[in-house]
């Protein structure tokens, strides 16, 4: 199939130094996904409860005092509402997750998962669909969205989508520029090279709209910071067992202090 205009604009606009975008482009103009094949999405609730583990997802930047009452008073812990928004764009976002997966897949780059999952212990790829990873020491745990196999070795995989405005100012594997952009994420990745011990991870953007760009970043360890959350969870688990409450992270009335979820904490209480 001689690939269109669009797509060849798209690609002569794109960076160089990208390894997966250019094979996903060519791949899905020239429609080479399976037909028909089934997309499996999850319609839950995205209510987790504090289960006495940490998560790559979310905790890294949390300061000590948050994550102690995150144990120590799972009941008292009250995250950002799971509105109608945050549904859809996550139910959106898992569709298209399973686009791409089955275009990996099929192109021999996503490798399936086999054995018993290190985060949940439930069988894959049957009942568990993500590699997981876990350090037992800390008790931190979760499920990357993959790994695949490029250049000779094993990386880590995950896929975001965005708004089309969310990527117009940021180039492929500009690092600074996706931490600053999206701490939350690149804290995420960080969290799953520690327990993995894998030295690249590739992190795939898709903008969810018209002209459906892509963004490829390769984000290696950054040591100090991997071994502060070791030391930040051991810290916390050891407040935790000696009933020692940590200083506090923010002040009374601060915007900080009111969007805490640790309900319990008396710097909440009293914002």
């Amino acid at each position: 199939m001689k690939p269109s205009s669009r797509f060849k604009s798209i690609v002569e606009a794109s960076d160089a130094d990208t390894e997966i975008i250019p094979i996903l482009y060519g791949y899905l103009d020239g429609g080479k996904l399976p037909d028909p094949f089934t997309v499996k999405v999850r319609g839950g609730t995205g209510d987790r409860r504090p289960d006495g583990w940490f998560h790559p997802s979310s905790h890294p930047l949390m300061a000590h005092r948050q994550l102690y009452f995150y144990m120590v008073d799972p009941d008292g812990w009250q995250p950002e509402p799971f509105d109608y928004t945050i549904k859809m764009s996550a139910l959106i976002g898992s569709m298209t997750h399973d686009v791409i997966e089955t275009a990996l897949i099929d192109l021999g780059y996503l490798i399936k998962p086999n054995g018993t999952c290190v985060a949940c212990g439930r069988h894959q790829p049957t009942e568990c669909r993500e590699h997981g990873a876990a350090d037992l020491k800390v008790r931190s745990r979760g499920h990357m969205d993959g790994v695949i196999g490029i250049g000779g070795e094993l990386a880590g995989f995950e896929f975001k989508t965005a708004m089309p405005m969310a990527l117009r100012n940021i180039r492929n594997n500009d690092v600074a520029a996706f931490k600053e952009k999206w701490p939350r994420y690149w804290a995420q990745v960080q969290e799953y090279l520690r327990m993995t011990g894998m030295t690249r991870y590739k992190v795939i953007f898709m903008a969810m709209g018209n002209p459906w760009d892509m963004r490829e970043f390769t984000i290696t360890p950054d040591l100090g910071f991997a071994l502060t959350t070791e030391r930040k969870y051991q810290e916390v688990r050891e407040a935790v067992e000696h009933k020692q409450m940590p200083l506090p992270c923010c002040a009374p009335g601060s915007s900080m202090a009111k969007s805490c979820p640790a309900t319990s904490c008396p710097i909440k209480r009293m914002s």
